[in-house]
């Protein structure tokens, strides 16, 4: 997407993982969004990959959560 499309969308929060397949995109995204004013909220989960959250014996499974939450109590 060109930087003149990516500054109409609305505004865009990106979470991706360390071993995400997704990460690469995600961060390409990131600066996408974030170069065209876009970029509400961004985090990068280490040490896990994609779809770590439904694995509750993990440290960052936690913080997603705690992430989510407070995505949803500020912008929602």
């Amino acid at each position: 997407m060109g930087d003149d499309l990516a500054g109409k969308v609305p505004k865009v929060i990106v979470r991706t993982s360390e071993y995400c397949f997704y990460n690469y995109m995600a961060r390409e995204a990131r600066d996408l969004y974030e170069r065209n004013g876009r970029l509400i909220d961004y985090a990068c989960y280490g040490g896990v990959w994609h779809g770590h959250y439904m694995f509750y014996n993990l440290v960052q499974t936690d913080n997603w959560f705690l992430d989510f939450k407070r995505i949803c109590k500020k912008y929602l």
